[in-house]
């Protein structure tokens, strides 16, 4: 293992593209819920579009990217391709392609820090690791704000690094970075924190000029992109960012929470353990002062940062997953110099096994995974249906069915055994099928809509979850529900 050679950069970019392609092609469906009602049925674009300027406040999220996804979706609309399902298969490979450049920058951000055998570990790395093929293409801003991220933490070390460059070209370095860490910052607005700490560092050091020409050209950036943005939609610069910061803050106890060492034992369970562990003994032994201060110690912010909040869910955490595996790659290479002999060399070639063999299974299971694929199938099987005028959907509360892959501007209601229900404003639509989706309340929710619209319901077609929907479904039923749905018509 300590002479393994890695790949070029340019074959790591082709097999990197190829599973991305791969996932476009296969991976339909989207990952977490944010993935698809925060862009496209539901988010900030949507709101805007319903908003009379006056009643309620701005939505909590940055309007700039699913702006971008409905302006995309308006192109393909106008060049005639207006089924659900192939604009989303366009959504996935742009998302693919412009993936690209995290392999690229993580190559970059490695070369800068270990040389050219830590930048070819990490491109690689990056390019095959399990989770990314599968994310590359979701429209998650988690994973979406990650390459002007990553672009902006390579350029701001290339700016640090003034024995190649002039003063004047230095700090050009440095401005560059602040422009990307804003665009970063307008698909998410955590990632602040990264060029946040890198601020303090430059001040830590006496770097006062870098210091304040990051924290300037970041702040511009910031206000001519996102300030412009909610001041031509909602009025008001950066209302957005206070109903974000205000709902994280007052309302967070209503979201997904969990312990202080959430984050911590989930980027253990991502990078495959026992060999995760390897990793950050890796990251704390064979670390330099630069590398402390410019990488690991961002991160440490990040996920302190995370880790205080009461609102933990998973994808927070997402962003800084790619420049930790740059870390790896460093101190992969670092160890592999430093270990010659005896027990810690057999420890570390078994780990580094075990690494690859974890790795490709999932990546083989994830990159062609069509994840919530009841939801979104039993909505696209109506949608080739003519005769549709409505539909009722028999769901959990926390299910929610995607109704742009529906297609028809049709009413939709949902009922779940929680809430009541406004069967008046039901029967007033006329709703001519159900979807099923909560299996424990199948018959009672069936039974009551039978009742209450005076008709009786034939099964038309039953949708099954994927693979790795139902290996969900079973190791965590409670948080990955309904894997099976089923059509009626109602007569």
């Amino acid at each position: 293992m300590s002479n393994l050679q890695w790949p070029s950069l340019q074959v790591s970019l082709i097999i990197g593209l190829i599973l991305r392609l791969i996932a476009a092609v296969y991976s339909k469906g989207y990952a977490m819920h944010d993935d698809h009602f925060e862009v496209l049925d539901e988010g900030p674009f949507n709101a805007w579009l319903a908003w009379d300027g006056v009643h309620g406040a701005p939505y909590g999220h940055s309007l700039i990217y699913p702006g971008l996804i409905h302006g995309l979706l308006w192109v393909l609309s106008s060049m005639g391709v207006t089924d659900p399902q192939q604009q989303m298969f366009v959504v996935r490979l742009l998302h693919a392609v412009y993936s690209m450049v995290i392999i690229a920058a993580a190559y970059g951000i490695a070369k800068q820090y270990g040389g050219e055998k830590s930048a070819r570990a990490a491109a690689f790395i990056v390019a095959v690791f399990w989770l990314f093929p599968f994310m590359s293409v979701r429209n998650l801003i988690e994973f979406v704000c990650i390459p002007p991220l990553m672009v902006g933490w390579y350029l701001q070390k290339r700016g640090s690094t003034p024995s190649s460059h002039t003063t004047h070209s230095t700090h050009a370095w440095i401005a560059l970075s602040g422009l990307c860490f804003a665009l970063a910052f307008s698909f998410r607005y955590h990632t602040a924190l990264i060029p946040a700490t890198l601020f303090f560092v430059y001040l830590f050091r006496r770097e006062h000029k870098r210091a304040f020409t990051l924290l300037g050209w970041c702040l511009l950036a910031v206000v001519l992109t996102q300030g412009l943005a909610d001041l031509l939609t909602w009025g008001i610069p950066f209302q957005p960012l206070y109903e974000y910061v205000m709902g994280t803050f007052v309302s967070g106890t209503e979201f997904v929470n969990g312990p202080p060492y959430q984050f911590v034992a989930l980027l253990v369970g991502i990078l495959i353990p026992p060999t995760s562990l390897l990793f950050l003994y890796w990251l704390w032994k064979y670390s330099n002062r630069n590398e402390v201060l410019e990488l690991l110690l961002p991160i440490a912010v990040f996920v302190v940062a995370h880790s205080l909040v009461s609102n933990k869910q998973e994808r927070f955490i997402l962003p800084i997953v790619p420049i930790i595996l740059v870390c790896v790659a460093i101190f992969w290479v670092r160890s592999a110099e430093l270990v010659k002999s005896g027990w810690p060399k057999k420890l570390r070639t078994v780990a580094i096994v075990w690494f690859w063999v974890g790795n490709s299974a999932l990546l083989v299971l994830w990159t062609i995974t069509y994840s919530k694929r009841t939801r979104v199938e039993s909505l696209t099987v109506l949608s080739t249906k003519a005769d549709v005028t409505g539909v009722v959907v028999l769901a959990d509360p926390f299910v929610f069915v995607p109704k742009f892959y529906l297609k028809q501007q049709v009413p939709m209601f949902r009922v779940n055994p929680r809430d009541s229900t406004d069967w008046n404003a039901v029967r007033k639509a006329n709703p001519n099928y159900v979807v099923c989706m909560d299996e424990q309340f199948q018959s009672s929710l069936l039974l009551r809509t039978q009742y209450e619209l005076q008709k009786f319901a034939v099964a038309t077609d039953t949708i099954t979850g994927s693979i790795m929907d139902d290996v969900l479904h079973v190791t965590n039923p409670r948080g990955n529900k309904n894997q099976r749905a089923i059509i009626y018509r109602l007569k």
